[in-house]
């Protein structure tokens, strides 16, 4: 069994089930301190006996270790959530990007003396922005349990143990804003995207179109998300591998004058930029690590393998920040999909070929609508358990709405982003000009969505007992793949 994968992915394997089981632990730092020295041995004992599963169970203890101190002991003082449930005065700066919504605004203070930050609820108005210095008096609380939604560990991903509500705010907050820097210029820049696609597009188009370019969801009107979740479109306002496939190509395109390395320099530059632009989600990193490796391996003359750069990808992830992996619902979503598209997609297609050839030719293959469903089908064929055990929400619908939108959405970007650049360098009525034009495919997208949602049994939901079987249907997947030789 286990000589059918490399040394590497087994570590890599066990590291990410070593993450995966460690929240049941309660060993805390200390204890967990025995585990890298656990770890090591193990390590050494793979290297030097060259068995297999030694590294599995290496990877397996080092991930148990890496998750265990991430997280802090919040008995500690040091920890503002010490404190929680008290009034506290606090001061502090703003370090993430302020979430603004129609009503309020969310800013993430990182406070001077403690370690970890805390989620601020403020009004709508005065704004805030990215390195404003703000004191604020209220009541710190621990965020929310819900009954089928962990606030708590939604916000740890990001070292947030602790929210306050609508606290009193001093008036000399900002007068010390550190303004400058490379995060609030990359936030002003966004802000003022986002501003003129206000400008160009009326709602919902603006927002749409802020979406499928930045991949910011904060002003799609609750009635246009509930389309795209029940027709299973809600990705298509995740900035992901795609995204980051065209921006590589463009680039590519806009210096195919220069020598080949330095085409790839510029694109690798471009692709960080970018995910420093829409957000950095689990996802967006994800594509643009495998993005990355791929232009080095242009660059050193090598092959490109998916898979392990894939696995590459969920490791240095998870090193960096193991939350992801048990807590990040995107990130699970993004890996298990692209899984599908590396391996179901082209066993799907070679079985519907051979064994359904009636199907295979009823699909166009013009506009990309054969490729889009087969990649459609592959990526929620993998990426079921987990939008099972998530959602408990099923799209019936999404393989055919996929299809009919998969032609818009690339028209839709170049043309949003065109319209967007010629009204930022003064090009004011050309730039409404082609924004007209981008409006027609942003609408016809929600047309869709809206139409398609509105289909009889389009979502259906789903129970515990379904929940069961999407195991017992995984482990079937795997039994598939692992025959794939013999479709």
């Amino acid at each position: 069994m286990f000589n059918k994968f490399t040394s590497f992915q087994l570590a890599i394997f066990g590291f990410l089930l070593g993450i995966f089981v460690a929240e049941d632990f309660f060993l805390g730092a200390q204890g967990a301190q025995w585990l890298v020295l656990a770890a090591g041995i193990l390590f050494w004992a793979a290297i030097n006996y060259k068995l297999k599963v030694i590294w599995l169970f290496a990877g397996v203890v080092f991930g148990c270790f890496r998750f265990l101190v991430s997280i802090p002991d919040l008995e500690d003082p040091s920890q503002i959530a010490f404190y929680n449930g008290s009034e506290f005065s606090l001061e502090g700066v703003i370090v993430q990007e302020v979430d603004r919504r129609s009503d309020c605004q969310n800013v993430a203070l990182e406070i001077d003396g403690f370690e970890s930050k805390v989620l601020v609820k403020l009004g709508r108005y005065p704004e805030y922005q990215y390195g404003d210095r703000i004191r604020v008096y209220g009541e710190l609380q621990a965020p929310h349990e819900f009954e089928d939604f962990s606030y708590k560990n939604y916000l740890s991903r990001y070292g947030i143990y602790s929210v306050m509500y609508y606290p009193w705010v001093s008036e000399e907050s900002q007068v010390s804003s550190t303004k400058w820097g490379f995060w609030s210029l990359m936030f002003d820049f966004k802000g003022k995207f986002e501003q003129i696609l206000n400008e160009i597009f009326p709602e919902p188009s603006s927002s749409l179109a802020a979406g499928i370019l930045l991949g910011s969801r904060r002003g799609i009107p609750a009635e246009v998300q509930e389309y795209f979740r029940i027709t299973g479109l809600s990705h298509i306002v995740a900035i992901s591998g795609y995204n980051i496939t065209i921006v590589i190509a463009f680039v590519g395109a806009l210096l195919a004058w220069l020598p080949k390395r330095k085409q790839i320099v510029f694109a690798s530059i471009f692709v960080v930029l970018f995910t420093l632009f829409v957000g950095a989600s689990a996802a967006v990193i994800r594509a643009s690590i495998m993005g990355l490796i791929a232009l080095f391996a242009v660059w050193f003359g090598r092959r490109s393998f998916v898979d392990r750069s894939m696995l590459l990808a969920a490791f240095l992830m998870n090193l960096w920040n193991p939350k992801i992996l048990v807590w990040d619902v995107g990130f699970q979503l993004s890996f298990m999909a692209t899984l599908g598209l590396i391996y179901v997609s082209p066993l799907l297609e070679k079985f519907v070929e051979r064994r359904l050839p009636f199907v295979w030719k009823a699909i166009p293959e013009s506009f990309c609508i054969r490729e889009s469903i087969f990649l459609t089908c592959s990526a929620q064929v993998t990426a079921l358990p987990i939008i099972l055990l998530n959602f408990e929400q099923l799209s019936l619908i999404s393989p055919f709405a996929n299809m009919m939108v998969a032609v818009l959405i690339p028209w839709a970007m170049l043309i949003s982003f065109v319209a967007v650049g010629l009204y930022w360098i003064g090009f004011l009525g050309l730039g409404l000009l082609i924004g007209y034009v981008g409006w027609f495919f942003l609408e016809a997208i929600v047309y869709i969505a809206e139409k398609c949602s509105a289909i009889p049994f389009a979502s259906v939901g789903i129970g515990w007992i379904e929940v069961w079987m999407a195991g017992l249907y995984f482990l079937l997947l795997w039994r598939f793949l692992d025959q794939k030789s013999k479709i």
